[in-house]
């Protein structure tokens, strides 16, 4: 199994796709893939997606900023 290193500007994620197989897909504002992400599990899939999107959303207001 090889490992990638891949770095994620949240402020530029836009949307996060979850697939059955347990693939996820890191959209920019252009709907680019930026990065793309296999799991073992659906739950691990989900719960990735959701610190993403939960981080995006923090960095966002911060960066405008309030706390």
């Amino acid at each position: 199994m090889a490992l990638y290193e891949n770095q994620i500007l949240f402020l530029s994620v836009d949307q996060v796709e979850i697939y059955q197989n347990d693939v996820v897909f890191v959209r920019n504002p252009a709907q680019q893939i930026v990065a793309q992400l296999l799991f073992t599990n659906d739950k691990d899939a989900k719960a990735f997606a959701d610190l993403l999107l939960s981080v995006r959303a923090s960095s966002s207001r911060n960066s405008d900023g309030t706390r």
